[in-house]
């Protein structure tokens, strides 16, 4: 199950970076990178805990990536969103 679970992440890891990986700085990458790496060389074992750690480690790598990602997502969504439009839409669902 962690190795099923890890091979998950790695590939959505994976797909992610294609898709966003410029949002982040070379430095961010690499660590990132080695992380993912770690991760990939203690899937094949059958040591379920160094799994789960080094699955553990990519996770807290990958959050400044996935608020990035987030970011972009969410100020690509307003782009062209007028204040007042804006302001109306987030009052009209504050009151559903």
């Amino acid at each position: 199950e962690a190795r099923v679970e890890a091979e998950r992440v790695l590939g959505a890891l994976d797909a992610a970076l294609r898709v966003d990986g410029d949002l982040l700085a070379d430095e961010e990458r690499e660590a990132l990178l080695a992380a993912a790496a770690d991760l990939r060389t203690v899937v094949g074992g059958t040591d379920r805990d160094a799994i789960n750690e080094a699955a553990e480690r990519l996770d807290q790598a990958s959050l400044a990536f996935a608020q990035k990602r987030m970011d972009s997502g969410i100020a690509d969504a307003l782009k062209g969103v007028a204040m007042d439009d804006l302001e109306t839409r987030v009052g009209s669902a504050g009151n559903s």
